[in-house]
């Protein structure tokens, strides 16, 4: 069995890293901050589009995106765990999941390299294959990434985890089958995707996923 994660609003909530370094970037722009909210809703289709929502917000040129943009990552990479959380019972989900011989991957619109230091900073680095955003020539909502996370890690039966419209459409085009994390970053109401479960309890997702990845000791008599 294989079980592919979407990363932020899915594992971790990293909104606020993300927020301080936009933040990082108009403050040496002389424009005025953002506020989180804002930010949280430009999340989900990789930096380079943050970056595109950030300067429409502003009102900036958009001949400034590619300084802003490498200016966020050198922000974000340096600081990428202060204020990032992991949800609740994630670990312990994903430990269950590989201790029942379940294949861990992950795919993100994150950069590579931010998402490798964002894992090991959270002490997430447990997965047996990372799709990246900058990885192939095309992010979700395309069904490529997650496709070939799946291919990777050998075929066969999969599901893919997680939260947003984002990560639906990609399922949805890959008929992969999907399980929504309820706790996440969707702006859009997701009931209107094929889905096989939604959840908002990680503890809930190995019996979700399988109902023999349920650990005996831990189950109802």
């Amino acid at each position: 069995m294989i079980v592919v994660f979407d990363l932020d609003g899915t594992l971790i909530d990293s909104a606020a890293d993300i927020h301080a370094a936009v933040n990082h970037v108009l403050a040496e722009n002389s424009v005025p901050p953002l506020p989180l909210t804002a930010v949280r809703s430009f999340i989900g289709e990789g930096t380079r589009v943050l970056m595109q929502r950030v300067i429409a917000a502003v009102g900036a040129d958009p001949a400034l995106l590619e300084p802003w943009h490498t200016s966020f990552l050198a922000e974000y990479e340096r600081n990428p765990a202060v204020r990032t959380t992991v949800f609740p019972g994630v670990r312990e989900a994903l430990a269950q999941l590989r201790d029942r011989g379940a294949r861990l991957g992950l795919c993100t619109n994150k950069p590579a390299r931010a998402t490798g230091l964002l894992l090991e900073a959270l002490d997430l680095a447990v997965f047996d294959q990372v799709t990246a955003g900058d990885t192939l020539a095309e992010r979700k909502p395309s069904p490529l990434p997650v496709l070939h996370t799946i291919d990777v890690l050998g075929g066969g039966e999969a599901v893919f985890i997680g939260d947003s419209e984002i990560d639906a459409r990609a399922a949805e085009a890959g008929r992969i089958p999907f399980g929504i994390f309820t706790g996440g970053y969707a702006r859009e109401d997701l009931d209107m995707f094929p889905s096989r479960f939604h959840f908002s309890d990680w503890a809930d997702l190995p019996a979700l996923i399988n109902p023999a990845f349920v650990d005996p000791a831990t189950s109802p008599a």
